[in-house]
């Protein structure tokens, strides 16, 4: 018999996850505006890993990388199923609220809430009761075929997925909007972690290189992340990074420097809103070279 025993995911790992995580919810969003409806599935448990998930003692992963680097978790959202007047509550039987959900502040009842405390968010009254997000991720998961299959639903979120607006169910469309900020919150973490810039006033002579000379070489012992400023045996200049999933990339100055001079460089990598990785080179505070 097999001796079977779990040990603890490296953050390298755990972070990995999450930036595929991240692009599932990207590529499946996109798919499902494009007409491709059924791309809403894999949301569903890719929400319950990253908000939701409880089994066996876990910490759901977005909240595991968020406490490791000290992120910030809060954005904006309309205050909950409460806020509303008494007057219109009689014979109410669907109210759902909480929406828009922003990075920023855009209208002037939103309030700011953190992504903890949005998951006991109520946004739902329907039939005298009230839902919570939580509750709304766990039902598509486990319900919905997004993490488990099940022969039955809740009666209550049933009648919900009957009632549409343009065509796409409101339950849907909720559920849709809460994986955009999720996303939007994750590339927030992920450009935390992983953009910055680096600044070097140097003098170099020119010489004669029998192989690249690094002038930084700074790697992630867990992991395969790397970035590096080098000389090539040519006396160009060039920035190379390696992300987690492998990913690489090298960025070389191909017009003539002047090695007689001291120059300041400029290296930086940004990841943008949509996981594209831009390098970029300044000698002197000009743009020099600069990679998509």
């Amino acid at each position: 018999m097999n001796n079977y025993e779990e040990i603890e995911k490296g953050f390298a790992n755990r972070f990995q996850e999450f930036i595929q995580s991240l692009q599932i919810i990207n590529d499946s969003i996109q798919q499902f505006r494009s007409g491709k409806i059924h791309q809403i599935i894999p949301i569903y448990g890719q929400l319950r890993a990253l908000l939701t998930e409880k089994s066996k003692k876990n910490t759901p992963l977005l909240f595991e990388i968020a406490n490791e680097i000290n992120a910030s978790l809060d954005f904006y959202c309309m205050p909950d199923v409460d806020d509303f007047p008494g007057i219109l509550r009689e014979g109410l039987l669907l109210h759902i609220t909480g929406f828009p959900l922003s990075i920023k502040k855009e209208l002037p009842k939103q309030i700011s809430i953190s992504l903890q405390d949005f998951l006991n968010h109520e946004i739902i009254f329907f039939n005298n009761k009230k839902y919570k997000v939580n509750e709304i991720i766990s039902f598509f998961a486990n319900k919905s075929g997004g993490a488990h299959y099940a022969s039955k639903l809740p009666k209550d979120f049933a009648q919900l997925l009957s009632v549409g607006l343009n065509g796409q169910p409101i339950l849907v469309n909720s559920l849709l909007q809460i994986a955009e900020i999720v996303y939007k919150i994750g590339i927030k973490i992920l450009q935390k972690l992983s953009n910055f810039e680096s600044y070097i006033l140097a003098f170099i002579p020119k010489q004669t290189l029998q192989e690249p000379a690094y002038i930084v070489d700074n790697f992630y012992p867990e992991g395969s992340m790397r970035y590096f400023f080098r000389i090539e045996p040519n006396m160009k200049l060039s920035f190379g990074v390696k992300g987690l999933q492998g990913n690489y990339a090298l960025l070389t100055v191909n017009s003539l420097i002047d090695w007689d001079k001291i120059h300041l460089f400029n290296f930086a990598f940004i990841i943008d809103e949509f996981m594209e990785s831009h390098l970029s080179i300044y000698i002197d505070g000009e743009l020099t070279e600069k990679l998509k």
